[in-house]
This record gives C-alpha cells, structure tokens and sequence, in this order.
C-alpha cells in the first residue's frame, strides 16, 4: 500500500513539472533537476523492500529515517545551488544598473554637449526676413 502511495505522489509531481516547463514557467535548465528527483522518487517507491534490506545491511533499523536523511541532504544540497544561482543573478543585476547608470549618464552629456555646439554656431534657429 505505502508503495503504491509513493509511486502515485511521485508521478503527480512528475506531471507537475511537466506542466510548469510546458507553460514556460520553470526553466528547462531547472526542470532537468526536478524531473531527475521526481524519478529518483519513481525508483525509491518501486525499490521499497530493497531499501528496507539496504537501510538493515548498514545498520539503520527504521527505513524512513534514512530516507529522510537521504531527502534532507538532497534538500539542503538543492538550497545552497539555488543560492549560489541567486547570488549570480544579483551581481549581473548590479552590474547591469551601474552599466545603465553610465551609459545613461553619457548620452545626457552627449546632449548637453550638443546643445552648447548649437547654440555658440547658431544651429537649430531660423532666420526671420
């Protein structure tokens, strides 16, 4: 019974990836990660009475607390990419700012610039007869 309830759960959250890359609202880069822990879940429940002789080999008594071991280090590992992958972000962000800031900067000089040329030839103004 827990095997079918796990493989059941695994495969709705296989669909739900899929429906979130279809609608482009999970990356494909992103979506590879999930799709690849939703089929290690896949084989998780189909391998249960294998991991219950695994889990007794190396000597953990309860099979549910090495899988949640195996599931918080998989947790933690996943959350320290995501912010190694944000802190990226926030430096192209700044970059970008300060590059925007710069080049905005310029083009009002370039104006600035523009306007005096114009105003010592006497550019831009009509002659009237």
């Amino acid at each position: 019974m827990i095997q079918a309830i796990t493989i059941g759960v695994t495969v709705i959250f296989l669909f739900q990836i899929l429906f979130y890359t279809s609608k482009h609202k999970l990356r494909d880069r992103h979506a590879f990660t999930w799709i690849m822990i939703a089929l290690a879940g896949l084989v998780t429940g189909i391998c249960i009475p294998l991991l219950n002789r695994f889990a007794l080999w190396i000597g953990v008594s309860y099979m549910p607390s090495l899988i949640f071991l195996i599931v918080i280090v998989v947790t933690l590992s996943l959350l320290v990419h995501q912010t190694i992958l944000l802190s990226k972000q926030q430096e192209q962000i700044k970059t970008l700012a300060q590059e925007h800031a710069y080049l905005e900067n310029e083009v009002m000089r370039l104006k600035e610039q523009s306007r005096n040329q114009d105003s010592y030839t006497g550019a831009g103004r009509r002659e009237t007869p």
